[in-house]
């Protein structure tokens, strides 16, 4: 049995490779027994905080793998298809668009901007951020948007929703993510914007590696998927 393992975010980085193939004898594993044959043909794996998902959701060691699942191993997130990620500059024209919402029952249109900011490394203050680096496990963290967004409709009766969040090289000033939230009233906009928000940074795949003006990088922590 052989079986590819996605690699994302610092063990990506680490390893060298986007993926590893291990071939097994048996014709199944579970993913405990796994993760162990990786440690033994990939140490510096070993050294690394990360889940491990199988066929795009979140495992137990305990859980079955036979030939042609996908796995993938996830380090610590820093924080459908429906397009939610894009390789695409988001500029305020397109800002402009997505905001222009206009129905008689929702009164309150709100939108938060994340923009990269020119931040001192906190390990040594005279550099600074040049760029960041977002990657993703993009099937994954588009189905996980997905389902904040339908979740946060219904709980805080929202009309319509817009999100987009960049991957690739997002430099000093530009826009990395947009959120918009349509709803009856300012309240429940506010507490759905900051609801959608926190959800997208511990919940989604995606990774920064902040790149400074001397070339020098930093992976920023996060949370692992749970």
């Amino acid at each position: 049995m052989r079986i590819k393992i996605l690699l994302f975010g610092r063990i990506r980085f680490v390893v060298g490779k986007k993926s590893i193939l291990i071939t097994l004898n048996s014709s199944e594993c579970d993913v405990m027994e796994l993760k162990e044959i990786v440690f033994q043909k990939f140490p510096k794996i070993k050294e690394e905080t990360f889940t491990i998902a199988l066929n795009k959701e979140v495992c137990q060691g305990n859980f079955k793998i036979i030939e042609g699942d996908e796995i993938a191993f996830l380090p610590p997130i820093s924080g459908g298809s429906s397009g939610y990620l894009t390789k695409n500059k988001i500029s305020k024209n397109f800002i402009k668009e997505v905001t222009s919402f206009s129905k008689e029952n929702f009164g309150s249109t709100l939108t938060f901007i994340g923009r990269i900011r020119k931040d001192r490394s906190k390990k040594a203050p005279k550099k600074f951020i040049k760029k960041v680096e977002y990657t993703a496990y993009e099937d994954m963290a588009e189905r996980e948007i997905d389902k904040i967004l339908k979740l946060a409709k219904k709980n805080f009766n929202l009309g319509q929703l817009f999100l987009r969040h960049r991957i690739g090289d997002v430099y000093v000033g530009e826009t990395a993510f947009v959120v918009v939230v349509c709803s009856a009233h300012r309240k429940e906009g506010l507490l759905a914007i900051n609801h959608i928000i926190d959800e997208v940074k511990n919940k989604v795949p995606i990774w920064k590696k902040e790149v400074y003006e001397d070339g020098s990088i930093n992976w920023q922590d996060g949370k692992l998927i749970s």
